[in-house]
């Protein structure tokens, strides 16, 4: 959580100065069992639904609420399925300025492997400016 506080924090500031408005988007990543025998099976184990849904809102709004001041425009979305094809999906939706990511802890190996994966195909694909929360207080990540 503190990584969507950076990014929050990051993109506020961002926006006060564009004048912009801020939209979260939280994507709900379904899990996969998958079988390693003779024949490669991919399914699902878990079919997220209502009460997922209803957490991610309830975690964006108690984050907006302590970090986006209440005269800032914001919305937010909150999706199912593929992390980047919905991102860059949104992206072409709302043709944003700039697209601030979270950071990742970097205790956590496997998130900051599939999170590096994920930035450089962002940074390949979209149309905007794309920004890690934590690395754009230096420089951005890169432009598009």
């Amino acid at each position: 959580e503190h990584g969507d506080e950076e990014a929050i924090q990051h993109a506020v500031a961002v926006a006060r100065g564009l004048q912009a408005e801020i939209v979260l988007l939280h994507v709900i990543t379904p899990f996969y069992l998958i079988n390693s025998g003779m024949i490669p099976l991919v399914w699902p184990i878990r079919y997220t639904g209502e009460q997922d849904y209803e957490d991610a809102k309830s975690r964006i709004m108690n984050l907006a609420e302590r970090l986006i001041p209440t005269d800032q425009a914001w919305s937010f979305r909150i999706t199912e399925g593929n992390v980047f094809d919905l991102i860059i999906r949104a992206a072409n939706e709302l043709h944003p300025a700039l697209m601030v990511i979270p950071p990742v802890s970097p205790h956590s190996l496997a998130k900051r492997l599939l999170f590096g994966s994920l930035r450089r195909r962002l940074l390949r694909a979209s149309a905007c400016r794309v920004e890690v929360a934590s690395e754009a207080r230096t420089s951005g990540v890169g432009s598009c």
